[in-house]
């Protein structure tokens, strides 16, 4: 994402742009005002994004690694992001959209150990869907899987 392209004067935005397609040649960017991203990306993630890139090694983000996740259950989105923030499974990013337990449509986003949920619009999506990013892979799939799982 570059967000703040409207903030960009055009040959920044292009020189912006060239030095980013240098970094992630192959991964689309989107430019992004006041980080309002279109949620077909957001949700489609899995399709227009190849999140395992990011494992490819000597890639310029080889210290980094991201998974998608599946939530097709109600789950508590504030019991979920405490479980997910813990330093121990040492995610850095996670996002996505669920749907609460009293049956509202919600935004999860967290950077480190902060962490926000919003209520939103319902999705086309018949499932919830969370992208988690971690520094210095591996992600433990097995224990973000089972802190899914056992949510009440």
């Amino acid at each position: 994402m570059l967000n703040k392209a409207d903030l960009l004067a055009r040959k920044a935005s292009a020189e912006t742009r060239r030095w980013l397609e240098g970094k992630i040649a192959e991964i689309p960017i989107v430019e992004t005002v006041n980080a309002d991203v279109p949620l077909a990306i957001v949700l489609d993630v899995g399709h227009l994004f190849d999140v395992k890139r990011t494992k490819t090694p000597g890639h310029h983000h080889a210290n980094h690694e991201a998974d998608v996740f599946e939530i097709d259950r109600l789950v508590y989105p504030k019991a979920l992001m405490d479980k997910l923030s813990a330093q121990a499974h040492g995610l850095i990013r996670v996002n996505g959209f669920i749907q609460s337990s009293d049956g509202r449509f919600c935004v999860i986003q967290s950077v480190g150990r902060r962490w926000a949920v919003s209520e939103t619009s319902p999705t086309d999506e018949e499932k919830g869907r969370i992208v988690c990013i971690t520094h210095m892979p591996p992600i433990d799939t097995q224990a973000i899987s089972r802190i899914i799982n056992e949510l009440d």
